[in-house]
């Protein structure tokens, strides 16, 4: 079954990014947004090129856009890269360099995860890339949130194309449209039922509709947990959801994090991960202190050291903290609790002896 529909609306504003010099699409995470984009252009074309941010990792998102730059103009790439780190200092002057861009080829750069890079960005230049459609650079941001740059967006919204959660749902007519091609006959009261208890949120009414169709769903469920739980969770065997509760602390899963946690390549959707980190919560404490180690050990590996030690905290592995280089971390929360108090509690939980041990090897 296809799960995936686009509203001839969305279609149709899709297709204007192709044409477009800066896009944004902007919509909390599981609403479609980069499969939209992915299914917008064909896979393999050289002249689309993907950066995807990630949490808790040095961002170098605008670094890499000056290397792709570099394929199509040299002369600019070599400018930007002399301005430095981007700052308010100098954004102004980089997106001058912007505005007098000569591509010797068309280039779509496409950033996802955008809401990890955002700081690494400036109103003057995303401006400057909003007036660079004539020279055939495109580039698109795919984000959860905007935030101090969104105004930025908001006063180019006639010459960017710009698509907002809400133009990512689907309204009642499209879930009847949705459910007419999948051939489901659903009369106008399931069809108002399906909508009101999805919200329009795509992905919760293709699992509906899946259901509906294999007749497994009768009555529907009141709350997207509830219907996550009819359509995927109960249909699991023990095995596989014993494998995919150890792969919940993660958003995203690469082929090294699956040898690292589980057994299998079951991969968790990003609309269920809410669900199953709760559902993680409630397995046996041995069994989460197995899972919270294993993801906290991968993130220590990768570098992301605020999420190891949420995940070393929460399973109670507090000699493990005293590992972790813990600079530049004192601002931070780990899973609601304040630097300070896991400080606290490393130190009253840690013995005397342990104490020692990484007070003379620091």
């Amino acid at each position: 079954m296809d799960r995936l529909f686009f509203s001839e609306t969305l279609k149709n504003k899709l297709e204007k990014i192709k044409t477009c010099a800066l896009s944004a699409l902007e919509a909390p995470a599981g609403y479609g947004k980069t499969t939209a984009i992915r299914r917008l252009f064909s896979e393999g074309d050289a002249s689309v090129r993907w950066f995807t941010a990630v949490e808790g990792m040095a961002d170098n998102s605008f670094r890499w856009f000056i290397r792709q730059l570099g394929a199509v103009d040299e002369t600019a790439a070599r400018e930007l890269q002399d301005l430095g780190y981007l700052n308010r200092s100098n954004a102004t002057q980089a997106a001058r360099i912007l505005s007098d861009l000569h591509p010797t080829e068309p280039l779509t750069l496409i950033f996802d995860n955008f809401q990890f890079a955002l700081q690494s960005w400036q109103p003057q230049v995303l401006d400057a890339l909003a007036k660079c459609g004539e020279g055939g650079l495109r580039t698109v941001f795919i984000s959860q949130n905007f935030g101090r740059l969104r105004d930025v967006l908001i006063a180019l919204e006639g010459s960017v194309c710009y698509i907002r959660s809400r133009d990512l749902l689907l309204s009642e007519n499209d879930v009847d449209a949705y459910a007419r091609q999948l051939g489901i006959d659903a009369d106008a009261e399931e069809i108002r039922k399906i909508y009101l208890r999805t919200n329009g949120w795509t992905a919760a009414v293709s699992l509906y509709l899946e259901n509906l169709k294999e007749g497994l769903l009768e009555g529907g469920s009141e709350g997207l947990d509830d219907l996550i739980s009819v359509t995927f969770w109960q249909k699991l065997t023990d095995t596989q959801r014993e494998t995919i509760l150890r792969l919940c602390l993660f958003d995203q899963i690469s082929s090294e994090a699956l040898d690292a946690l589980v057994p299998v390549s079951v991969l968790p959707k990003e609309e269920l991960t809410p669900l199953l980190r709760r559902r993680l919560a409630e397995t046996d404490a041995d069994f989460q202190s197995e899972v919270l180690v294993a993801s906290a050990k991968l993130y220590r590996k990768n570098g992301m050291i605020k999420e190891a030690v949420g995940c070393y905290y929460r399973a109670g592995d507090y000699e493990a903290i005293l590992s972790l280089e813990l600079v530049c971390l004192i601002t931070e929360n780990f899973d609601g609790a304040p630097y300070t108090t896991v400080v606290r509690t490393v130190l009253e939980k840690c013995t005397d002896d342990v104490l020692r041990r990484y007070r003379t090897t620091r």
